[in-house]
């Protein structure tokens, strides 16, 4: 696993020649050395509560140590160039852990930040993700990788030189947005990590001077695959995010609230997908709303009402469920008003082969008001609802993963997310490694 193209001293995640660090296995500079230390005990002990098979952990780690940590950028520091925009404490990494009945599977998402990410070498950090990916397909890490989407994708969003340099100005103040996450299934069969790039639109929309959801649609029409140009699913998705908000319901909410229209509409702000076979590979549309009611989560859920899916009677009894637990709102909750978050992300996922898309919703654990304590409370009441195992192990898997009181805190919850298709509700709980408060958004 370890190959001339990506190796902790490789030029691609190093501003200056290779130094060797003592601290840990095999660094190239104090910033791996820094990762490897914030990063590795959270994800070992992730894979070990998941049960994976030892030598399966060692794989994973190695790939980890060897791959991935380089290419988390400096240490954490408020004077960096760029600034990771993966979670509220800013860490480029998070890992997560998925619950399916009583099956776990461990994932990880990070932004990949390149040496001279944020200057003027590489102003908007798309330089490490194309030479990552590109070295990852040629040392096949990933068994069927394909990179046709990454590629069409990347060369529609990412912005080049010449474009930076006619328009100087067009970014000058505004808010920098991120460009590339990449995230990994970890099967806990094989060693076979799948590869799902999570790319943004921000940057290309405002140079065309469309929506985000407008570039998203035209982006994802524009792919060569014929499944996914008159999908029902993909009809579906776009029908719901581009109909009418300035609803009376809608209206009527805002002015109890005071807030503006503007942070109750829903925006696209990413788009995701599978670097495997094009005729196998899931789209996958991320939203986001400031409207975080359990009524606006149950229309979205729904699709608006439109959703045909047969087992959405079920899905939204669970869902209710979900809600009700992790949020720890009690038996006779009922106002589905309420804003119990700060805001809700939303997952739209078109399937080859499916006419409905799926949806799953990431609700930000650290805008609850609720404390560690009480997530993994409200965390195991909603497992024990459901039947699953998890229910009785997970508040001691907690204090695994995380430390107890009489140890140092090994990360944060950041998300809590939920779906459901035909096999039944998903539950995934997402942690990054913790750091000083002064370093957060």
């Amino acid at each position: 696993m370890l190959t001339d193209g990506i190796n902790p001293t490789s030029p691609m995640f190093n501003s200056e020649p290779f130094a060797p660090s003592p601290r840990g296995p095999c660094f190239a500079n104090s910033s791996q050395a820094f990762w490897y230390l914030a990063t590795m005990p959270l994800l070992s002990k992730l894979l070990s509560t998941a049960n994976y098979p030892p030598h399966l952990q060692d794989q994973y780690l190695f790939f980890h140590n060897h791959s991935i940590i380089p290419a988390l950028g400096p240490s954490a520091s408020s004077t960096n160039k760029w600034t990771p925009h993966l979670t509220h404490n800013i860490s480029p990494f998070e890992c997560s852990l998925a619950f399916k009945k009583n099956k776990q599977q461990v994932r990880y998402t990070f932004e990949p930040i390149g040496p001279y990410a944020g200057t003027s070498e590489d102003r908007f950090n798309q330089s490490l993700p194309l030479s990552l990916v590109s070295a990852f397909s040629q040392a096949k890490l990933c068994p069927n990788m394909n990179l046709e989407w990454w590629n069409q994708i990347t060369t529609t969003f990412f912005i080049s030189d010449a474009e930076i340099a006619a328009q100087p100005s067009l970014f000058a103040g505004a808010k920098v947005h991120p460009t590339c996450f990449l995230a990994f299934d970890l099967p806990s069969t094989e060693f076979a990590p799948v590869l799902k790039p999570y790319l943004f639109p921000h940057r290309r929309a405002v140079m065309e001077g469309i929506s985000r959801d407008e570039l998203v649609f035209k982006t994802i029409r524009n792919l060569p695959s014929a499944s996914f140009k008159a999908s029902p699913a993909l009809e579906k998705v776009e029908a719901f995010l581009s109909k009418d908000y300035e609803t009376s319901h809608v209206q009527s909410r805002l002015l109890e609230s005071g807030k503006g229209l503007k942070s109750r509409v829903m925006s696209v702000e990413m788009l995701s997908f599978d670097c495997i076979s094009t005729s196998s590979s899931r789209l996958k549309i991320y939203a986001k709303t400031h409207d975080a009611s359990f009524s606006n989560l149950l229309n979205t859920f729904t699709l608006g009402g439109t959703s045909d899916s047969p087992y959405t009677t079920v899905s939204i009894k669970a869902l209710e469920r979900f809600w009700n637990s992790v949020l720890l709102l009690g038996d006779d909750w009922s106002d589905y008003d309420s804003q119990c978050a700060e805001f809700l992300y939303f997952c739209f996922e078109i399937s080859p082969g499916k006419s409905e898309p799926g949806v799953k919703v990431y609700v930000p654990s650290w805008t609850l008001g609720i404390d560690k304590t009480g997530l993994t409370r409200g965390l195991g009441g909603c497992f024990r609802e459901l039947g699953w195992d998890a229910g009785r192990s997970y508040k001691s898997d907690i204090q695994n993963l995380f430390g107890g009181t009489d140890e140092q805190d090994r990360g944060v919850v950041t998300y809590i997310s939920f779906a459901y298709d035909e096999n039944g509700p998903e539950v995934t709980t997402y942690c990054a490694p913790k750091f000083a408060p002064s370093l957060r958004r």
